[in-house]
């Protein structure tokens, strides 16, 4: 059996690119918290596609806020982000 064809190497591969994910997506999160602060939203709901985790309270305000922005509405009430202090999301209905 050739080393390429070894089906340990095909699960290692497949270790890395899900680390590999969750380190890109951990970043993402970063970056989308430094967009989400300038009001960047044009590059925000880019980047917010592709988040896959989406467990950040601050960023999923910011996601609000970005869709607020484009004129988006919700069956639900609006709601928005009124602050963010010290890391976390204060979310208000309006």
């Amino acid at each position: 059996m050739r080393v390429s064809m070894h089906p340990m190497n095909r699960s290692s591969h497949s270790c890395s690119a899900t680390t590999a994910s969750a380190i890109a997506d951990r970043m993402r999160n970063d970056y989308l918290t430094v967009l989400g602060a300038r009001h960047d939203w044009r590059n925000f709901l880019d980047q917010y596609s592709r988040f896959v985790l989406n467990d950040d309270t601050q960023v999923k305000c910011y996601a609000l806020e970005a869709r607020a922005s484009r004129g988006e509405t919700w069956r639900t009430p609006r709601a928005h982000c009124s602050s963010i202090q010290n890391g976390t999301a204060m979310v208000a209905s309006t």
